[in-house]
This record gives structure tokens, sequence and C-alpha cells, in this order.
């Protein structure tokens, strides 16, 4: 009996160590791959405020133009004015899943498409005030194979002045990864050098920015996104578009011959959404946006220097850092894809904005002519 007591004491004690010796190599795991991210993601200055609502008779003057300039039979989605650090007013309308039954709500996360653009040069804005790099490094120096990198600099693909270009179709393939993706963007891309300085919208710029961030920090694109805005933010509403925890996300729809009621419904494919690195992968509530792009203008993420040069236009278009420059003085991003639309207009200090996420994509420019007015209206 004794014999048999010690035989499953040690065999208890054995398995005790296993579960120690398992636990510790988990824990150094873990603290290794939060160093990686500590390192690799420059400190933020401070933690985003909670944005206070505001209930007044401009609130409800705000929720009343939501409603005339974003119709129910246009407009499917959430829009929100802030203004002075406050949301003056909120509206969300329509189906996030038609199917589901699923309504629209301050909550659901909408595709950004483009409007990521702007986040991804404040990522690359932040590794520039880190030492990391400069607006002058070449291309070479990340992607030496690419026609015209001797010559192009980082603030070419910041302003999308490079020359770049994509030719044919881009093509997803089974591999996902960063390294994939811009693997097989790199046969298709054709530098004019006469266009070297001349603004020309091409995703292919800041595709090649994403993988310049993945480089230098060592983490994918999507590591770093995620511990530079919900990470450092607090952001509770901000996902990538091939995330599989969907709750809360919002279906694409195209326009029917009735309009919303029989709008079909458009799906990416998991290949087509990796290949809009850095450019259209991320899912965003309005609130989590705002948070993002007013800490870009706030101080919170960069510096006023920082921003002020990132946002600068250029000498030939009003464009700088993913945003453009309105004539009265706000900063603003179009995005459209996949059946989502999303409209980002704000003020130079991060104070105010009008933020309209559609995830249906009416004729005629209805939802952004609504956006616009709007913006006129609280930031003009």
């Amino acid at each position: 009996m004794r014999v048999k007591q010690n035989q499953r004491w040690r065999r208890e004690r054995l398995a005790l160590w296993a579960v120690t010796i398992v636990a510790v190599g988990l824990a150094a795991g873990s603290l290794w791959h939060t160093h990686r991210l500590m390192t690799a993601v420059p400190r933020v200055h401070r933690r985003t405020a909670v944005v206070p609502k505001v209930a007044n008779n401009s609130g409800r003057t705000a929720r009343q133009q939501l409603q005339r300039l974003l119709p129910a039979t246009a407009f499917t989605g959430t829009a929100m004015i802030v203004r002075n650090g406050r949301v003056l007013a909120q509206l969300s309308r329509g189906e996030a899943d038609r199917q589901a039954q699923q309504p629209n709500t301050s909550h659901t996360l909408y595709e950004i498409d483009s409007v990521q653009k702007s986040l991804t040069a404040g990522m690359i804005m932040r590794q520039i005030q880190a030492g990391k790099l400069s607006m002058t490094t070449k291309l070479a120096q990340f992607y030496p194979s690419v026609p015209g990198a001797e010559t192009i600099t980082i603030q070419h693909l910041l302003t999308m002045t490079s020359g770049l270009s994509i030719q044919g179709e881009l093509k997803p393939s089974r591999d996902y990864s960063d390294t994939a993706v811009l693997a097989n963007l790199r046969p298709h891309l054709r530098f004019v050098a006469k266009q070297l300085n001349v603004w020309h919208y091409q995703p292919a710029n800041y595709m090649l920015l994403s993988g310049i961030l993945a480089q230098l920090s060592g983490l994918s694109y999507q590591e770093l996104f995620m511990a530079t805005y919900p990470g450092a933010l607090g952001l509770t509403h901000t996902r990538f578009a091939y995330d599989p925890d969907q709750a809360n996300f919002a279906r694409g729809y195209g326009w029917g011959q009735k309009g919303l009621t029989d709008a079909p419904a458009i799906q990416a494919t998991t290949g087509e959404q990796h290949m809009e690195l850095g450019t259209g992968q991320v899912m965003m509530s309005a609130l989590d946006l705002y948070k993002a792009e007013a800490a870009l203008q706030n101080g919170q993420l960069l510096s006023v220097a920082a921003k002020t040069f990132l946002f600068a236009p250029g000498s030939v278009a009003t464009y700088g850092g993913g945003l453009y420059q309105a004539p009265t003085g706000y900063r603003f991003a179009n995005g459209s894809g996949y059946g989502f639309q999303c409209f980002m207009r704000i003020s130079n200090d991060g104070r105010s904005a009008v933020i309209v996420m559609a995830n249906a994509t009416p004729p005629n420019d209805l939802v952004k002519n609504g956006a616009d007015q709007l913006s006129a209206r609280y930031l003009g």
C-alpha cells in the first residue's frame, strides 16, 4: 500500500512540475510579445477621454439636420456630429444585416475603406517622431527592387507623388501575410519618372508604407495598428474585416431597383480584404473612428509640428498624409468599397467632426452630399 502511495505521489509531483514549466513558458512568451509591442509602438501622451454627449437645443437642431440630410430612403448606417469635443448629435438608421434583421446602432462597425490611409500615415509619422525613419528616407532602403526606389522618398509615398501606379489586376493568393501581399504587388508596379512630384491617387503608395511599418516594428501591420489605436486609445469597437469575431459587423449592400429594400448584399472574400493592406481593411464604429482621427490632430499621438507637416497639402493637390485639406480649414477623407461608404471630416484641432458611415451605396452621391452639407454647417 505504501509503495502505491509513493508511486502516486511521484506521478502527482511530476505532473505538478510539468504544469509549472508550461505555465512559466506561456508567461515568458506573453511577456516577450508584450515587450515587442511596447518597443515597437511609441508612447502615447495620454489615453483618449470619454466623449460626452450634449442634450440641449443645439443638439436637437443637429439631430434634425441629420434626419433631413440623410433621409431613410437613401441612408442606412450611423452618422455623428461632434462639436468642441462633445457628441452634439448621432443618428443610426437601417439594418446592419437585413437577413438577420439586425439594426444599425451606435456600436455597429462599418468598413472605413480609404479613410484607413490617414491612420496608416499617422503610424508612419510616429516612427519618424521616434527617430526610426525620416521624410527623406528612400524607398530603396526597404524595397530596393521596386522601380524608382532609389528616387522615391517616404514623403512621396505619403503625398501620393511617387510616380508609382498599379498595372493589371491584383489577384489574392492563398498566403494572406503582409509579405505575400507585397510580393504579389511588386510585379504590378510601374514607375513613370516624369510623374514624380505629381499627385496621382494610387493605393500602392500606402501598401508599401504598410510594409515599411512591419519592417521597422517587427510586427504585422494588424498587430501594430491594434496596438497604436485600440490598444493605446482604449477603443472597443475596432477590428479588421477578416477578424473571426464579427459581432456588431455591418454587411455592405449595393443599390436595388427599389432602392434599399432590394439592395443586393456584397461580400468581400478574405483574400480581397487582405489585399487592401493599409488602405481599406478596418471596421470601426463612428465614435471609435472619431477618437482615432482626433488623436492624430489633438496632440495625443502626434506633436503639433509632426501633424502639421504630415497633413500639409502638397503644391499640386490638397492631399497629405491620407487627408485632404478643405478650403474652409478642416481636413477630410472619403472611403468606398464592398457596399460601404465612409465620410470623415474633422477640424484641424480634432475637437469637431462630422462622421457619416453607410452600409449601402445609393446613386448620385446622396450620402456624400449630406455629409458635405453637414460639414459646411458645423465645420465651415
